[in-house]
């Protein structure tokens, strides 16, 4: 058997693989909801129900599943107490559809391409 002549470090390789989507994941405005949302309606003429921190989780969902979906989801986070409310689907497309999304900077060169059929990723550049 011949051996490859990739020279990866598997673990190392995959600690970047799930730090980055722990970096993605916005697990602090779950910890600081209510903090984070008094301080958003401190001064606001229409009280929010989500944080504007909240707007990072839904347009990561995006990257995945569309607006109903996410609705879908967001229902289900209520039901388990992970989120104190769900947003509806006019708010949850005003809080996204203007959003740039980017990605945290890592080590190691990473793409992760995403479509109908699943989550791929690639560890060269994509010519696109």
């Amino acid at each position: 058997m011949e051996k490859s002549k990739y020279k990866r470090d598997w673990s190392k390789y995959d600690e970047n693989v799930i730090t980055r989507y722990k970096l993605m994941f916005p697990f602090y405005v779950f910890e600081h909801w209510w903090d984070l949302l008094a301080e958003e309606n401190r001064n606001a003429r229409t009280k929010y129900k989500a944080p504007k921190e909240f707007n990072e989780f839904l347009a990561f969902l995006h990257i995945f599943l569309p607006y109903r979906a996410i609705e879908g989801v967001l229902r289900a986070l209520e039901q388990l107490k992970i989120i104190p409310t769900s947003l509806d689907y006019s708010t949850i497309w005003e809080r996204v559809r203007n959003m740039n999304i980017t990605f945290p900077e890592t080590s190691d060169e990473l793409e992760v391409i995403a479509d109908a059929t699943g989550i791929s990723t690639n560890t060269g550049r994509c010519p696109i």
